[in-house]
């Protein structure tokens, strides 16, 4: 059985003596060092007490992403791979000549809470329909039997799936003792909500992602290859990157429910140096008399209003705008016109004459209008 004890934030474990209650306000969170992680390997720390809050594995938890009709795991199809850590997380990073994979681990100020920002870009010569999806192999709640906590109140014991209006402000995995526990946040406001949040055995979300069916009461088993081995799959809304555009998304984790406004990501000012006292000036000897007061200057006399004309009236916003406005239908033109292209290339459909003619002709009209529009910049 898979396991992993994740990356991606630091996050720390709470109380390590049996009873102590989640929110121990010692706990801090703490990046691992562990070489070939698919994501920033995460821990809890409480004084001496380490505790991994993922499954072991290295490479179970991270990103699949889906594009130009291919599933890539960045970790383990060859991409390169940079790691570095800073004062306050870390990054982690893949690439391939036509794709990036950004990610940046930013601790909270009090330790508690961690903010993943990760970046897509496409840098290949053609557009893309970019489907990310992060996996996500948790352990905490595996050994209690309850292996998500949701706002609600309700406790997540067999598969279950939340899409849209209905995906939780956020989950929670926690040991039954009182030992740490983990909340992913989806606020909508610092944390981007997905489309779609499956929970369901690790090695069922792995193989099947976006076809996985989730049939209600079913148990985290997958009997003969895993059992009691629960993970969370949670996919974004799948968007379309022309050559050289980028796609952002935030998510935040923390020993307890993330509240906006209440935690900051942003480093303490350094109180800056005192300046010596600068020694007292000399008095001289024999002081000079003070200087006569200035010239009071005479004015001549104000001359007359005249009255002014009504100022003219400013079109050129008017002409941005109609010019704007103009820009932007030509490129929703566009953008149909390639996405009825990109659909022909990944579907390989047969296209007949007819049709290869009628994308030329509106790829000549798309050249003349270009050329108007620039001619009368």
């Amino acid at each position: 059985m898979m396991r992993t004890r994740f990356f991606a934030a630091v996050l720390a474990a709470l109380a390590a003596a049996a009873g102590a209650g989640a929110g121990d306000s010692h706990a801090v969170l703490e990046l691992e060092d562990e070489s070939g992680a698919s994501f920033l390997k995460t821990a809890a720390v409480d004084d001496d007490e380490f505790t991994s809050l993922w499954d072991g594995d290295a490479l179970s938890s991270g990103w699949l992403l889906g594009f130009s009709g291919k599933a890539h795991l960045p970790a383990e199809d060859g991409w390169e791979r940079q790691e570095q850590r800073t004062e306050r997380g870390g990054t982690l990073g893949y690439s391939i000549p036509d794709f990036t994979l950004n990610q940046e681990l930013i601790l909270s100020a009090g330790g508690r809470h961690a903010l993943l920002k990760v970046q897509f870009i496409n840098n290949g010569r053609r557009r893309i329909r970019l489907r990310p999806e992060l996996l996500l192999d948790t352990n905490l709640g595996e050994y209690k039997g309850v292996h998500f906590l949701l706002p609600d109140g309700s406790a997540v014991t067999s598969e279950t799936i939340r899409e849209g209006e209905s995906v939780p402000e956020w989950i929670k995995s926690e040991y039954a003792s009182g030992g740490p526990s983990l909340v992913l946040s989806f606020d909508g406001i610092t944390a981007d909500r997905p489309q779609r949040v499956v929970m369901a055995n690790w090695m069922r979300l792995r193989e099947s992602r976006r076809n996985v069916t989730v049939r209600e009461g079913r148990s985290f088993d997958y009997l003969p290859f895993s059992e009691n081995d629960s993970a969370l799959l949670i996919q974004y809304d799948e968007r379309a990157l022309r050559p050289g555009q980028s796609m952002k998304l935030n998510l935040i984790f923390g020993l307890d429910e993330y509240q906006a406004g209440r935690v900051s990501f942003k480093a303490a000012p350094a109180p800056a140096p005192e300046a010596p006292p600068l020694p007292p000036e000399p008095l001289p000897e024999n002081p000079a008399p003070p200087p006569p007061p200035p010239a009071v200057p005479v004015l001549p006399p104000p001359l007359p209003e005249t009255p002014s004309s009504p100022p003219a009236r400013n079109t050129l916003s008017e002409q941005s705008r109609s010019k704007i406005e103009s820009l932007r239908k030509l490129l929703r033109d566009i953008d149909a016109d390639m996405s009825a292209v990109d659909s022909l290339l990944e579907n390989e459909t047969p296209v007949d004459a007819a049709l290869i003619e009628e994308m030329e002709s509106k790829v000549a009209d798309q050249e003349k209008r270009r050329t108007e529009y620039e001619n009368n910049e």
